[in-house]
């Protein structure tokens, strides 16, 4: 398997939680040994510190509809921004 944050080869592991020998992130598996969830590495611009958030690979159904009602809710969102401006403007 190939880390998805460095892209360096991961040999040996078959745990459901473990971290990535090169970069260290934490790669989450489900029982068929797809990757589901793993950490993402980020640095404050300002004082350059590390912190991580996980992310959700797993592309279930119900991520798909939440995600599609996402984007409806902003685009009908935007456009009420778009009236409103034309009206006080």
């Amino acid at each position: 398997m190939y880390c998805p944050a460095c892209r360096e080869e991961i040999n040996g592991s078959y745990l459901p939680v473990f971290m990535c020998p090169h970069c260290e992130i934490q790669i989450w598996r489900d029982d068929k040994g797809n990757v589901t969830h793993h950490e993402q590495k980020h640095t404050c611009p300002e004082c350059g510190h590390v912190f991580g958030d996980l992310t959700d690979e797993a592309p279930t159904e119900f991520r798909r509809m939440v995600r599609n009602f996402e984007q409806k809710a902003e685009s009908a969102f935007m456009g009420l921004d778009r009236i409103v401006n034309r009206i006080l403007a």
